[in-house]
């Protein structure tokens, strides 16, 4: 991940076989991702008592250019969508299909889902190798750091949609926004991936979507900039979202719409051995959140790794800065013992520095005197009571 996090690798001004070892790293770590989260769900999903064989859990990962080839044509199937932020949020997934499916919720109810076309344009990127013309599109409501599945069970007579076909319709780096504004609006625009973007002329934003050349534009690279796939030029299907709102609403939005799309769902997929829902819904636990309790809008979940069988490392982050919005700028308090009292009591907390590893107590920073004969040394340190068990 921190190869990848080169500033070479974001920008895409690496040379093509370095190009290509990013790829190979990513993809064998999220191979080796995979592992953890079966290994997370043979846990979560089992109902208490319950001992069922093992149902891996697969990602679809061409699911950005309408492909899953694993479910195509099968009976049934799950989808669970993973909630790694720590806000409740709703999100309209798109599952690509060869059939109609009647869709369960976590609690039985049939869910109202839309069952629509596959763009031509999309259907004929190159490389796609799925038969899927139609997909499901729905609205699913997750919890806070946790998740929900959705029991997909193939339709007795399938449907027969008469819906035609629809027609396809300089480089600063930034992520996940870029935006302009006057005094009355403010124009932000959040991405799924780094792209050039930069304003040519007042009252406008340019973003360059993908770069191709064909002779090397000897600026440094030494190889020209064409990207194939397929024999083909290289097509990659991404996310833009643009908000146009009044200045004072835009901090709001597009912070949080930013940490959705950095943050956003795992959707992984199985093929369950049981003969119905019913059946399915008996064994398996279809709905878990980590959290008791609602976190603030504005405060951020960064890390929540267990150190000892007792012993946790928690990090919280308030992601709105300094007078960006009249109400989330604020300082916030919450109770670290609602939220988490699934894990047990909390008897006593230590405040470390933000790297973990050195309590705050004992960090010395040099002290000089300014020449208002004040010490430049500011004493952060807040002694954290157990009784309390808040952070501000």
């Amino acid at each position: 991940m921190g190869i990848a996090q080169h500033h070479d690798a974001v920008s895409g001004t690496e040379k093509q076989h370095v190009a290509d070892d990013y790829a190979q790293r990513l993809s064998d770590g999220i191979d080796r991702s995979m592992e953890v989260i079966n290994a997370a769900y043979a846990k979560l999903l089992p109902r208490e008592g319950q001992t069922p064989l093992s149902v891996p859990q697969f990602l679809c990962p061409y699911t950005n250019i309408s492909e899953c080839l694993p479910i195509e044509g099968e009976a049934k199937f799950t989808l669970t969508l993973w909630n790694p932020t720590i806000h409740p949020i709703t999100i309209y997934p798109r599952v690509p299909v060869t059939q109609e499916y009647v869709i369960y919720d976590p609690i039985g109810n049939i869910v109202p889902a839309e069952y629509l076309p596959i763009s031509i344009a999309t259907q004929n990127i190159p490389g796609r190798t799925s038969s899927a013309r139609y997909q499901h599109l729905f609205q699913a409501s997750l919890p806070a750091l946790g998740y929900n599945t959705y029991y997909f069970e193939a339709r007795s007579f399938p449907g027969d949609p008469t819906t035609p076909e629809l027609p396809a319709s300089g480089a600063y780096v930034f992520r996940p926004r870029i935006w302009i504004r006057d005094h009355d609006r403010q124009l932000t625009i959040l991405t799924d991936r780094s792209e050039g973007g930069g304003s040519m002329y007042d009252g406008s934003i340019e973003i360059m979507v993908h770069r191709r050349i064909l002779h090397d534009d000897s600026m440094g690279v030494d190889e020209v900039l064409n990207e194939t796939a397929y024999g083909k030029g290289l097509v990659v299907s991404g996310k833009h979202i643009l908000l146009v709102e009044r200045p004072e609403d835009s901090a709001r939005l597009h912070r949080v719409g930013a940490q959705q799309l950095f943050m956003h769902p795992l959707a992984t997929y199985s093929l369950p051995n049981t003969p119905s829902y019913a059946n399915y819904s008996n064994i398996y636990r279809q709905s878990w959140s980590a959290l008791s309790d609602m976190m603030p809008l504005n405060v951020h979940l960064l890390t929540f790794d267990k150190l000892t069988p007792k012993q946790y490392l928690v990090r919280v982050e308030h992601y709105f800065e300094l007078n960006e919005d009249e109400m989330y700028s604020q300082p916030v308090t919450m109770d670290l013992q609602t939220l988490f009292k699934s894990i047990g009591t909390i008897v006593d907390m230590t405040e470390l520095v933000l790297n973990a590893n050195l309590p705050l107590s004992q960090l010395h920073r040099l002290d000089w005197m300014t020449k208002d004969q004040e010490s430049s040394h500011v004493n952060m340190f807040r002694k954290l009571n157990f009784i309390d068990k808040c952070l501000e």
